[in-house]
């Protein structure tokens, strides 16, 4: 923007002193020497001798822009400048007299108008973001005061400009931000003396959380208006809630993280879905599954129950489905065993003695200290983190638990499932004593959801909410009833605690038919699919919405949960009945013929299930002659249908006479016993009013009444039914009781299944006998083959071996005459110079080898020793090797004598510096 020209007030002219002589001379005389010397005045010339102001083009400088070839400089760009009025400061007079002291204090007030295009001030920001961020990067501490200059740049009119600094700056702080939390300074620590580092880091990171403080509070003033029907608004606040998510999962433990939530709660708070709200509930996800202490996700827990309690719980199912990512789940999924001891890391295996890398004493005496050390720190920072998390874990788990009791309590529609959800998959975590309130509430809600369910189905409800799913809350009942028994030990305290869950298998039983009708038995809430016309509940399935959902499963798998947990608990399997077994196979072979392809599968895979592991408990329903169920319990809408048959069926048992007593005869009464009625069929069936009819037919021992029917293919012969023989022509074949019946016919049944599995295995030897050579033979090959192969990489090993000992053998030798060449040059020049350098008995000697190498050999041969009475061999300080004889200590002597002090002393440095002077000389002369 153009800067404006300021005004400048004229000052008023001062008025002529009055005509009067000065110096002796009058005014009148003044005037008429200035007329008589006006003639000879050139006043053209004078003016074009006078210096002008020349209208210069100023030019603007451009920073150089960076692109993927590198920085490439801009050219400099003109700034066109109005035209002003005048040159001088004071501009024109008509226009200064027009302006008085009132109009400059109003145009002072008056905001200043861009004087360049929205285009143009969009690229001067980029430019002056780019140059901030720029120096920021490059040194924060140096320039962290160019932040002020980022909120100039927040203030602007223009909406794109404002994003623009928005997202700088939240590259900037990502960048800057420490890894820790920056406390407040106290005012006693203000006062202290601190060095010139500790004053510029204290510096930069309290200008650092001023700056950081005023971005927060500029995001939260811009994302209130999000929503708004200004596009422009809402454009900034989608922005700012953006920036607010990243800050939140990239630095979760810098300042002014609860005013970062607070954005992401309160844009949650409106139930209208769009980008903005699926943003928040993937950051809140994210940052649940991330947070390793809980403090931050024990501050957005706390914040969303407030909102919610606040809103009366009228927000959308996402919001309460973000619980489900707590690491509560990850952290305590399981219960600890009593038997083992769970791991965090594997410990590192011992290294071999040969891979072990070599250390000195005092190395491995300072990896001790180390290492202790470093436990002790370990230990003392996992001792706080683990009481802090806990402490977090147990307050989030409170406040969750809370939010569901009270979602409960007031049954709110459009949150059933997520809560049903979540009770199941934290019913490990509740507390036992709440188990009896629980299922209570559990068995209101699936009565109540009865009750309502027309009335549901006819009401209109509101577009943005999903219509309610009666079949999928009551299954999610269920699940959550026998989670809760499951996720603890609570199998063994049931009587104590007085829990009972027969209503809800009792209704389970009774959902099951409905629930084979359901054409959308397969479809999840992300399933794709068309709307249906002419149904309400269209808008529970569409795409935009599946992704809100947690629950996911659809109503086959929440059946198969349901049933598994009925049939198949996995604490205790014997507690399950036999007539419960019986009556729930009975009724799902029924629906099976009725389900979809995939379900029946499903379905089938669980009978099998069960029939493998309680296979006696249901094999009463694979034979047609056993005894009868009555299947009350499970069937309550066939009661009266049940009474009528029981007296119909008493009626006849009494006209029956002894010889034809049936298999289900019950046992002789004792006095005052009352008589008890058989039970009817589990399952009413078309074919039992038939069999009702003829209640004489004759009984046969063995076959059963009168034979079997001819249409009738469950009798067949197999390895538990034999094929039925017709009785010998004897005196035995007389009529026996139902009791030694059936001890027959168990008997014959044996006998076949014996014989049967008999024929079964000698079939699998004969098969067995028939490939056995030929495996044999590919076997021997299989084992040759390794064979050679073991034998070709042994061999090939010990050629390895045996060129690695050559090679180190060779190596050794070359030492060794490296080293005896070393000794023998040294004792050479020793005995012809008397003086050897060991630099440059190393150079000779060649190799990686120093100073220090030849003198150690020259130690350890012995040659220091060597001496004869006529010399002595030593090294001195510098590296040289040097024998002094007899000559040269006399000539010592008789110097050292000639220059000593007066009191006849003479220094070590001195004796040493005359010594290497002497020798020096006999090997000049040499």
């Amino acid at each position: 923007m153009a800067p404006i020209a300021k005004r400048r007030r004229i000052s008023p002219e001062v008025e002529s002193p009055p005509a009067s002589t000065q110096n002796g001379v009058s005014s009148e005389e003044k005037i008429e020497d200035f007329y008589r010397n006006a003639a000879g005045w050139d006043l053209e010339q004078d003016y074009e001798n006078r210096p002008r102001n020349l209208k210069k083009k100023k030019e603007e400088t451009r920073l150089p822009i960076k692109t993927s070839e590198g920085w490439v400089e801009q050219a400099p760009a003109v700034v066109e400048q109005k035209e002003e009025d005048a040159d001088s400061f004071l501009g024109s007079g008509d226009e200064a007299e027009a302006v008085d002291e009132d109009d400059d204090e109003e145009e002072d007030e008056e905001p200043e108008v861009p004087q360049i295009s929205p285009r143009e001030q969009i690229l001067q920001a980029k430019e002056d973001l780019a140059r901030v961020a720029s120096l920021i990067s490059e040194d924060p501490e140096e320039h962290i005061g160019q932040l002020k200059k980022l909120q100039v740049h927040a203030t602007s009119q223009n909406r794109t400009v404002v994003k623009l600094c928005m997202a700088t700056q939240l590259a900037i702080y990502r960048d800057i931000i420490p890894g820790y939390r920056i406390r407040p300074v106290s005012k006693e620590e203000l006062k202290q003396k601190l060095s010139k580092d500790v004053r510029k880091l204290r510096n930069f990171e309290q200008m650092l959380v001023g700056g950081y403080h005023e971005y927060v509070r500029s995001l939260t003033r811009a994302a209130k208006k999000s929503g708004d029907k200004n596009k422009e608004a809402a454009s900034v606040a989608t922005v700012a809630i953006s920036c607010a998510c990243t800050l939140l999962n990239t630095v979760p433990h810098f300042n002014f993280r609860g005013d970062l939530i607070n954005i992401l709660v309160g844009r949650l708070s409106i139930r209208q879905v769009n980008p903005d709200f699926h943003k928040c509930v993937e950051c809140l996800e994210t940052l649940f599954r991330d947070d390793e202490d809980g403090n931050a996700s024990r501050e957005a827990v706390d914040l969303l129950c407030k909102m919610m309690k606040s809103r009366s719980y009228n927000i959308h199912e996402s919001v309460l489905n973000t619980f489900l990512h707590l690491r509560l789940l990850s952290e305590f999924a399981h219960r600890s065993s009593s038997t083992r001891t769970d791991k965090s890391e594997d410990e590192p295996a011992v290294k071999q003695k040969q891979k072990r890398e070599f250390r000195t004493k005092k190395e491995r005496k300072r990896l001790r200290e180390v290492k202790g050390v470093e436990k002790e720190f370990r230990e003392a920072d996992a001792t706080v983190s683990h009481e802090e998390r806990d402490k977090n874990q147990s307050e989030m788990l409170k406040l969750v638990f809370v939010a569901y009791f009270r979602i409960l309590k007031q049954r709110v529609p459009q949150l059933m499932g997520a809560v049903l959800e979540g009770l199941a998959r934290y019913a490990h975590l509740i507390n036992q004593d709440f188990f009896g309130d629980i299922l209570e509430a559990l068995r209101e809600l699936v009565i109540s959801t009865e009750a309502a369910e027309q009335a549901l189905a006819e009401e209109d409800e509101d577009a943005s909410t999903a219509p309610r799913n009666i079949n999928r809350e009551s299954l999610l009942c269920i699940i959550t009833a026998f989670a809760l028994l499951q996720g603890q030990d609570v199998v063994k305290s049931v009587g104590s605690l007085h829990l009972d869950l027969e209503f809800f298998i009792t209704h389970l039983y009774k959902t099951l038919l409905p629930s084979s009708m359901n054409p959308d038995l397969e479809l999840s809430a992300k399933s794709l699919r068309l709307r249906d016309p002419h149904g309400n509940d269209d808008e529970a399935l569409l795409p935009q919405q599946a992704k809100h959902k947690i629950n996911v499963q659809t109503t086959t798998v929440l059946l198969l949960r349901s049933l598994s947990s009925v049939l198949l608990p996995p604490q205790n399997l014997r507690s399950v009945p036999p007539l419960r077994l019986a009556a729930f196979a009975k009724q799902l072979l029924t629906i099976s013929l009725q389900l979809p392809e995939k379900s029946c599968l499903a379905m089938m895979g669980l009978l099998q299930q069960v029939s493998k592991v309680q296979g006696k408990k249901i094999a009463a329903l694979w034979y047609t002659e056993e005894r009868k169920g009555d299947a009350l319990y499970y069937a309550p809408q066939i009661q009266a249908y049940i009474q009528e048959q029981r007296s119909e069926t008493h009626n006849h048992i009494n006209d029956q006479s002894e010889q034809h007593i049936p298999h289900d005869e019950p046992r002789a009464l004792e006095p005052g016993q009352q008589q008890a009625v058989p039970p009817p069929r589990p399952f009413i069936e078309d074919a039992e009013e038939d069999e009702q009819e003829q209640p004489d037919a004759p009984f046969n021992d063995f076959a059963g009444p009168a034979g079997p029917p001819q249409d009738d293919d469950d009798g067949e012969p197999g390895p538990v039914n034999p094929r039925p023989q017709a009785p010998p022509g004897s005196n035995n074949n007389r009529t026996i009781g139902a009791k030694k019946a059936k001890s027959l016919q168990r008997r014959d049944q044996r006998r076949a299944y014996h014989e049967f599995m008999r024929s079964q295995g000698e079939a699998q030897r004969a098969r067995d006998a028939e490939g056995a050579e030929e495996r044999e033979a590919q076997l021997a090959a299989e084992r040759a083959r390794r064979a050679a192969k073991e034998a070709e990489v042994e061999a090939k090993r010990a050629k390895e071996r045996e060129e690695k000992r050559l090679k180190e053998e060779k190596a050794r030798e070359e030492e060794m005459q490296r080293r005896e060449g070393a000794v023998r040059l040294v004792r050479e020049q020793l005995g012809t110079r008397r003086i050897v350098d060991l630099e440059d008995v190393a150079r000779r000697i060649g190799g990686n080898v120093g100073r220090e190498w030849v003198e150690g050999l020259v130690r350890a041969s012995g040659l220091l020793a060597e001496s004869q009475g006529q010399y002595h061999t030593m090294i001195t300080a510098n590296g040289w090797v040097v024998r002094v004889e007899r000559e040269d200590m006399e000539a010592l002597y008789s110097d050292a004598v000639a220059t000593a002090d007066e009191d006849g002393t003479v220094s070590y440095s001195e004796l040493g510096g005359r010594l290497e002077s002497i020798l020096e000389k006999g090997l000049a002369a040499r």
